[in-house]
């Protein structure tokens, strides 16, 4: 006897957990995404059904559970593949998928002329989240801006429970509160100097968990180690490092409105660069200028004349926000303890950065938080609405240390010792989905010129933002 299938591909919405079946069939919602700040990711797209096309000799048959001669599971069982609408149909599936991706199309002048203008495809990035058979999880992110291809992210977890979960490969560092933010979340267009002194993806394996409901999210990693707001590619220097994080939220149980969390986290481990891998990275500025460049990188260099990270490197962060109805704010302090070496000579060098950043939701009923205001409604002219309207303000400041002119590790006509920028920005958020960003960043400098100080930087930027 013939067997007749037809396949129908199910797409979650956020989270990627499998849906218990409703006791009637009904239209798909979207779910919050998972509160703990780990990923790049963006709002859940709408449930989907893309069907593919059956026999032609059997448009309308639903694929068996089981065959009949062999009682085997079907790829209905196994994959969560199913050809029908039915209340059975709508079972939780072994297996769920949810892609997406998103685009931030950014432009940046200078009111001073100081700076490049330029407009630039900033990001352009594509996803796919899953979970398998109850307690397995996948998460793929690849940025394709600048038509160049990276694998930002790449890891699979094991989840037997909330409190305990094992995560492998390639992922954010549990460090920085504002790195931890997916980039489709931020609250301005750059991100501020505590970022650029912490890590940014590495690629290890970690122990990490939610107890008590979320009231405590930590993680323990071990991974290879990672240069300074770098994404690693492979291990280069033959060391590990520890990467320590714990975020509270004490009122996670006593008040749901207020959203508070505090943290603190720590990676610690030797590192040892290499002249085409230094191990240590040139800081930027708002407008994305060098404003920190370490001793070397050039074509004639040689390992006696460039600076490479050599020795025992330490990071400490805390860092905490708190959302509480339309006001938001969010405070981070980094220290970043770099082990340099330059013509056998070797200097540890104590760099701090900090930041504290406020916003205020403007449209009745819309409330900030850790992940972006989620519009009560919708952008409709028709219908009179327009979306949700947010200002923020940031002050945030760098400091280098002394150490590193006075060894020569840095240049001081070239880098600057100290830098603080303030900035204003206000947020139009159309829907979920559509965002678009004004910022106005000023930053002053002490050093960092032949004849004294940088001039001040006036940038000016915009971002376009759809995510799905």
């Amino acid at each position: 006897m013939k067997s007749r299938l037809a396949i129908t591909l199910v797409i979650a919405s956020a989270p990627v957990y499998a849906q218990p079946a409703p006791s009637s069939p009904a239209a798909p919602t979207d779910s919050p995404s998972e509160p703990v700040p780990a990923g790049d990711g963006t709002g859940s797209a709408t449930p989907t059904t893309v069907a593919a096309a059956a026999p032609a000799e059997a448009p309308t048959a639903t694929a068996p559970t089981a065959t009949a001669a062999t009682g085997a599971a079907s790829l209905t069982d196994v994959v969560g593949i199913s050809a029908s609408t039915t209340p059975e149909s709508n079972k939780p599936k072994p297996v769920e998928l949810k892609p997406g991706g998103y685009l931030q199309a950014d432009s940046r002048s200078f009111a001073d002329d100081s700076g490049t203008r330029d407009l630039t495809l900033r990001r352009l990035r594509f996803k796919l989240e899953g979970k398998a058979f109850k307690y397995f999880k996948l998460n793929t992110l690849i940025d394709t801006a600048g038509s160049k291809l990276q694998v930002l992210n790449a890891w699979v977890e094991l989840a037997p429970r909330p409190e305990l979960s094992i995560r492998v490969g390639k992922d954010k560092n549990q460090f920085g509160i504002e790195r931890l933010q997916s980039a489709t979340d931020l609250t301005f267009v750059e991100r501020a100097y505590p970022t650029q002194i912490a890590p940014n993806r590495d690629i290890g394996v970690a122990l990490r968990g939610d107890i008590a409901g979320g009231l405590v999210h930590y993680s323990a990693a071990l991974v290879d180690g990672v240069a300074d707001n770098a994404v690693i590619e492979g291990e280069t220097d033959d060391a590990l490092e520890y990467n320590l994080h714990l975020l509270i939220s004490p009122l996670k149980k006593l008040d749901p409105d207020i959203d508070l969390g505090i943290g603190a986290a720590t990676t610690f481990g030797r590192t040892h660069g290499t002249l085409t891998n230094p191990g240590i990275a040139a800081i930027k500025s708002p407008g994305q200028a060098t404003i920190v460049k370490w001793a070397g990188g050039g074509a004639s260099d040689t390992m006696a004349t460039t600076a490479l990270g050599d020795g025992y490197r330490t990071r400490y962060a805390a860092h905490g926000y708190i959302y509480a109805g339309p006001v938001g704010a969010l405070a981070e302090y980094v220290r970043d303890n770099e082990p340099v070496a330059l013509g056998g000579n070797h200097t540890l060098v104590g760099n701090q950065a900090w930041q504290l950043a406020s916003s205020l939701a403007l449209t009745a009923g819309d409330r900030p938080s850790y992940k972006s205001i989620q519009p009560k409604k919708n952008f409709d002219p028709e219908a009179g609405t327009w979306g949700a309207v947010e200002v923020a303000l940031r002050y945030a400041e760098l400091r280098i240390d002394k150490e590193a002119f006075d060894a020569g590790v840095i240049s001081a006509s070239s880098s600057v010792q100290r830098a603080r920028s303030g900035t204003l920005g206000i947020n139009w958020y159309f829907n979920k989905s559509f965002k678009l960003q004004l910022d106005y960043e000023g930053t002053t400098y002490k050093g960092g010129a032949q004849d004294g100080n940088r001039p001040t930087e006036h940038l000016i930027s915009t971002r376009l933002q759809a995510a799905i």
